[in-house]
């Protein structure tokens, strides 16, 4: 493994150095502020993904692993710490870095519901995943 090393930002913000990894799918852009909206202080960009955890109607994938989709909040719970517990460790360790690696995603407004009785929703249910989540490579 190579050692941790800087790159000038002199010419680069995180959202332009982000907006060139578009030919790495999937990629993300994390951003944390102090002091209001105006001063950054760390900036994540991760790219690959060496597990997906993805919840819809045919199923909870984690990795290649099918699951049936879960029936209570402790499957579901079940599930996600399966998945973090596959996640690899993120590289370079970098002392003083908040950010430890784990999984990097979405939960559906409605996944609430593994949680809380609610009353039945309302139409259709989009065609989307309820649930999807990566680990960078």
């Amino acid at each position: 493994m190579k050692p941790p090393f800087d790159i000038p930002g002199d010419l680069d913000t995180p959202v332009s150095a982000f907006m060139k990894l578009g030919a790495f799918a999937p990629h993300f852009l994390l951003e944390s502020v102090e002091g209001g909206e105006r001063l950054g202080r760390y900036s994540f960009i991760g790219f690959g993904d060496a597990l997906t955890v993805r919840l819809d109607r045919r199923g909870f994938m984690i990795g290649a692993e099918r699951r049936p989709v879960p029936r209570s909040a402790a499957e579901l719970l079940d599930g996600l710490r399966t998945a973090l517990a596959r996640t690899p460790a993120p590289e370079p360790d970098i002392p003083g870095v908040p950010l430890a690696g784990g999984l990097v995603g979405y939960a559906a407004y409605d996944m609430v519901r593994f949680f809380e009785k609610l009353p039945a929703a309302a139409g259709k249910a989009p065609d989307v995943p309820a649930l999807h989540y990566v680990a960078p490579r």
